[in-house]
């Protein structure tokens, strides 16, 4: 069920993609006049190069934005074209094998009912250790984190200048 439900809100964000691609084509299909309507299927072809740029971008920038979300709710979520250039300052960066990191500065840390440290960050993401790593000791606020994907499909947490890492799941 939980498979249909993200291949179900992928197919969604798949859908919204390809509509603003072609919406410019759609509307020079309802032209009557032929010279017009070849104008504007001229016209929106050569504007098609941008637009893919322009859903690249937003493809990109959406990832930054969503980073740890289920997938469900990545694809759910609908940054405004307008807040584009917000989310580009995020610090997302790529390692060596494609894969994202984000780095963010630790805000507070807070300790579960389950004794499992939640640590807030300076942007406002809210995660939660999942008790797997290796990492000793306490989180301090002001301490520079890393977050990437682990090959288990969970998202690990090193600190930088430290050893070790700590399995964290995203809560907000």
């Amino acid at each position: 069920m939980a498979i249909a439900i993200s291949a179900a809100a992928s197919a969604n964000a798949q859908d919204k993609r390809e509509a603003r691609l072609l919406d410019p084509f759609r509307e020079c299909g309802s032209i009557q006049e032929s010279d017009a309507r070849l104008a504007c299927f001229d016209e929106a072809l050569l504007a098609l190069p941008q637009a893919q740029a322009e859903e690249n971008r937003r493809s990109e920038q959406l990832t930054a934005e969503t980073f740890g979300m289920s997938e469900r709710a990545a694809a759910e979520a609908d940054v405004p074209v307008e807040a584009l250039d917000q989310v580009a300052d995020t610090a997302l960066s790529k390692n060596a094998d494609g894969d994202y990191i984000l780095t963010l500065t630790i805000a507070d840390v807070f300790v579960d009912k389950t004794s499992r440290m939640v640590i807030l960050f300076e942007n406002g993401q809210l995660w939660r250790e999942t008790g797997n790593g290796n990492m000793r000791g306490r989180l301090r606020a002001g301490w520079v984190a890393e977050i990437e994907p682990s090959g288990f499909g969970g998202y690990r947490l090193r600190i930088q200048g430290r050893n070790g890492f700590m399995g964290v799941l995203r809560v907000k």
